[in-house]
C-alpha cells in the first residue's frame, strides 16, 4: 500500500468528520463562557498631537458612559470601563464572535507634561475624545477627568 494513499486518505476523513464536528461544538459554545477567561479587553485608539495639546479617541461603542473612569497621574492616563454583555436570554448558535463584552483599560503614557487643571473628556457616537492640554506641569495631584 501506498504511504501517501493512507495519508489522503486520514486527511479526508479528518475534513470530512472533525472540522464538521469541530465547529459545530464551537458554534455552540455560550460567549459568557468563551470570553471569561479573558479579563480584559483593550479599545482601538488613536492618539494624536497638535502645538497645544494631545488628543485620544477610544473606539468604545456599546459602553455605558456611567461606566467610564478616566484618571490623569502626571503624563500617565488610565482609561477604565465595561461593555456589558447584550445576548438573548434563549439558547442560540453564535455563527461568529467578534464583539468583546467586559471590563476594559488602557493605560497611555505621553511624552510631554500635562496640564492637570485643563482636561476634558466628550463621549459621542460610540467615541470618547479625551483632550489633554500641555504644558510644565508643577507638581500636580492626580485628577479623575469627568466624561460630558
Amino acid at each position: 500500500m501506498n504511504p501517501y494513499s493512507i495519508i489522503r486518505k486520514a486527511k479526508g476523513e479528518i475534513d470530512e468528520w472533525g472540522i464538521q464536528r469541530f465547529f459545530a461544538a464551537y458554534s455552540k459554545i455560550s460567549y459568557s463562557s468563551f470570553f471569561s477567561r479573558f479579563d480584559l479587553w483593550h479599545p482601538h485608539t488613536d492618539i494624536y498631537e497638535t502645538e497645544e495639546e494631545f488628543v485620544i479617541i477610544c473606539d468604545i461603542a456599546g459602553v455605558d458612559k456611567e461606566s467610564l473612569y478616566i484618571l490623569l497621574d502626571g503624563n500617565v492616563l488610565h482609561i477604565k470601563g465595561e461593555r456589558k454583555e447584550d445576548i438573548p436570554p434563549v439558547s442560540v448558535i453564535f455563527h461568529d464572535i467578534e464583539i468583546l463584552y467586559g471590563p476594559f483599560e488602557r493605560v497611555i503614557t505621553l511624552p510631554k507634561d500635562i496640564v492637570v487643571s485643563d482636561t476634558k473628556a466628550v463621549y459621542k457616537d460610540g467615541l470618547l475624545k479625551i483632550y489633554l492640554h500641555k504644558g510644565k506641569s508643577v507638581d500636580q495631584p492626580k485628577r479623575d477627568i469627568k466624561v460630558e
